[in-house]
């Protein structure tokens, strides 16, 4: 689906901007994880600190992202398909319980009812296992995991902080407000030629749809990934697009998101930009696989979280959030913390799992 100059509304200024937010480190030994975000796509970047690594790379061959082993169970399944049940046992975290919380997404203290908490997600064929800290800290201890993302990234990393405080409580060891800017680039140019732009209209220059401009970068990001292994990298994880639930309007039109339930599949918002997005996504993510099978070097994997979180419209902040810039405004991008955005960081450690499981068979 391409978003065009007529149908397109405003680029979001709810945070999905240019930001360097903190490192944070766990501290305690042998329970180290640097946790960094950068700057424009949904990638996930897990390497070694130096060439000596824990685990070498082995021969890497393309698994369909949709079929994943998880937790302790044989057999294979589609993590990525299912439905929310309901679930009663209440979040690992609370706003009281963890220290990092961002405002803008403690929904409960701005007001909003929790019962969007009381869902699962529950793949067909399997059960999700419950996230633990411990053990994603001993799966990443001596590695470095980084977010490169917008602040839909920025917000799976706020909710991977709330897991992992559980456990470990994480120092701050690096903050530069001036590093904070907002900036759009409109033209793409390739082999140093302007070929074309989004979101203008000038003579004499193409046109792009974004589905194109954002595929076309996330390309330019994983031949970069796949040429560069420097830094021992060791795996690549593509987290899909998550749709907005804006009603009767966008952002800046007076649109809302006030659903109190997941809603079925037939309700959910399936033929949007974020779709095709996703779409884009995964294409990329399949071709730089097969294009790296051969070398042996790292890892391409899908965390497709685009379907779970298309029925999801009442876990946004909507109104409940504090953004002194934005009063009036509702945040239907954003995930509420705690919520089903948690269920990202259950299934980056199923992932992580099942990659560690791959590592040790080939030793």
């Amino acid at each position: 689906m391409a978003m065009n100059k007529e149908t397109a509304p405003p680029p979001n200024p709810h945070g999905r901007n240019n930001v360097r937010t903190p490192t944070h480190v766990f501290p305690g030994g042998r329970k180290t994880l640097a946790l960094m975000l950068t700057t424009g796509l949904f990638v996930f970047l897990l390497s070694t600190y130096h060439p000596a690594a824990l685990y070498h790379s082995p021969m890497a061959t393309h698994i369909s992202p949709q079929e994943t082993k998880i937790g302790h169970q044989d057999k294979v399944c589609n993590l990525f398909n299912g439905t929310w049940v309901r679930d009663f046992t209440g979040p690992i975290y609370t706003n009281i319980t963890c220290p990092t919380m961002p405002d803008s997404k403690n929904c409960a203290k701005y007001g909003k009812q929790m019962d969007y908490v009381n869902w699962k997600w529950m793949p067909h064929g399997c059960d999700m296992v419950r996230f633990e800290p411990q053990l994603f800290l001993n799966i990443v201890q001596g590695k470095t995991l980084a977010f490169a993302a917008d602040s839909i990234g920025r917000n799976q990393m706020e909710s991977l902080l709330c897991l992992l405080s559980q456990v470990e409580t994480p120092t701050k060891v690096h903050s530069d407000t001036k590093d904070k800017f907002v900036t759009w680039k409109n033209y793409l140019y390739e082999g140093g030629k302007l070929i074309g732009c989004i979101y203008c209209s000038e003579d004499n220059i193409k046109s792009f749809d974004v589905i194109t401009a954002i595929q076309r970068a996330l390309r330019t990001a994983l031949n970069n990934l796949t040429n560069c292994q420097e830094r021992g990298l060791q795996l690549t994880l593509v987290r899909t697009a998550t749709p907005a639930h804006f009603e009767n309007g966008f952002w800046n039109t007076g649109g809302y998101c006030n659903r109190t339930e997941p809603v079925g599949k037939g309700e959910a918002m399936t033929r949007t930009v974020e779709w095709a997005i996703r779409n884009a996504q995964v294409e990329e993510a399949n071709r730089a696989q097969k294009e790296i099978s051969h070398k042996g070097r790292m890892n391409i994997e899908i965390l497709d979280i685009t379907e779970a979180m298309s029925t999801r419209p009442d876990a946004h902040p909507g109104i409940h959030w504090n953004n002194k810039w934005m009063r009036g405004y509702s945040d239907c991008s954003h995930w509420c913390l705690p919520g089903p955005i948690d269920m990202w960081n259950e299934l980056l450690l199923s992932l992580l799992q099942k990659y560690r499981k791959d590592l040790q068979n080939h030793q």
